[in-house]
């Protein structure tokens, strides 16, 4: 177990009692559990059961720097939230450990050679680089997940695989499951801008970049209320966090900022653009002031530039 406490978007965590849990980055300094279904962990009993949840959006937290994990813990499959000490979680599975363990080990060859490709067709060092997903709990994904760490490494990785051919439309339309609301038209422009996905040798993968570990946004906002989901256009201001996960985007309009947590609709807007959305909306005091957070990540929410409209 990591015993610094400093957790980052992608890592995996093992309790005591088997259970497996991603963790969520959720944009304002806190971090959320989410619980993973009939995953066998290195070291851990293949039969270990818990019920899965998605992304936890405002739930219940994980602060970074204190000594307890606030979960949605079921293990009797019952509703309501439960907390999880620090001191029950048994592992702590880094993706940037499991990468160097790649680099410089023996074994998964493939997966090796992906990480080289990389790392040296974009310049991004080794170490900003993590293995994330089952792979990183000794599973092997159908699709692996790169995590990088760092926004000006993502974006490197981005640009190394838009102009690489690495990344064709035929394999983006095949991994990007394509939105209700998404006429053919969207969903072309939209696979245009989409450039963490990518497959060599025979290996599928998608880029999840993230915060290094230890690092936030340098906000501290405090939870006020959270409002039933709203839909509205908004002007995007500043879009420096829009491909990273989870994207975060400060915009003008009827909220503040919106924070995305669809992989598929990462990275889609760009500054001065003014997008179509519908989410949860959460208020924060930050500053002695009052921000409007819109948060995107159900079946039922979007998030669209205007332009893929038209």
């Amino acid at each position: 177990m990591n015993q610094g406490n400093e957790f980052a978007e992608g890592d995996f965590i093992v309790t005591q009692e088997q259970a497996v849990f991603e963790v969520i980055d959720r944009g304002d300094g806190t971090y959320a559990i989410s619980s993973m279904a009939y995953f066998p962990c290195r070291g851990i009993d293949r039969r270990a059961v818990v019920p899965k949840n998605g992304p936890l959006l405002g739930e219940s937290l994980l602060r970074a720097g204190e000594q307890r994990f606030f979960v949605p813990y079921k293990p009797h499959y019952v509703s309501g939230a439960y907390v999880l000490p620090l001191e029950s979680v048994r592992l702590h599975e880094m993706p940037e450990v499991r990468a160097k363990e790649l680099f410089f080990g023996e074994g998964e060859i493939e997966l090796r050679n992906l990480l080289i490709k990389i790392s040296a067709g974009s310049a991004v060092p080794p170490f900003s680089i993590g293995v994330g997903g089952s792979t990183l709990i000794g599973l092997r994904d159908e699709i692996a997940t790169l995590i990088i760490y760092g926004i000006k490494q993502n974006q490197s990785v981005w640009d190394f695989l838009k102009y690489s051919d690495l990344s064709p439309l035929s394999l983006k339309k095949e991994l990007v499951k394509k939105k209700s609301w998404m006429d053919d038209q969207a969903f072309e422009l939209i696979m245009n801008r989409k450039w963490d996905i990518g497959k060599t040798n025979g290996i599928k993968f998608r880029i999840r970049g993230v915060l290094p570990r230890g690092e936030d946004n340098g906000e501290k906002s405090k939870f006020l209320y959270s409002q039933a989901p709203v839909e509205g256009e908004a002007k995007i201001v500043e879009d420096r966090m829009g491909r990273v996960f989870p994207a975060r985007y400060s915009v003008k309009g009827d909220v503040d900022q919106i924070i995305i947590y669809d992989q598929d609709l990462i990275g889609l807007a760009e500054e001065n653009e003014t997008v179509k959305y519908r989410g949860k909306l959460e208020v924060f005091e930050l500053e002695g002031r009052r921000v409007k957070k819109l948060l995107i990540g159900s079946k039922w929410d979007y998030f669209m530039p205007l332009q893929a409209q038209k």
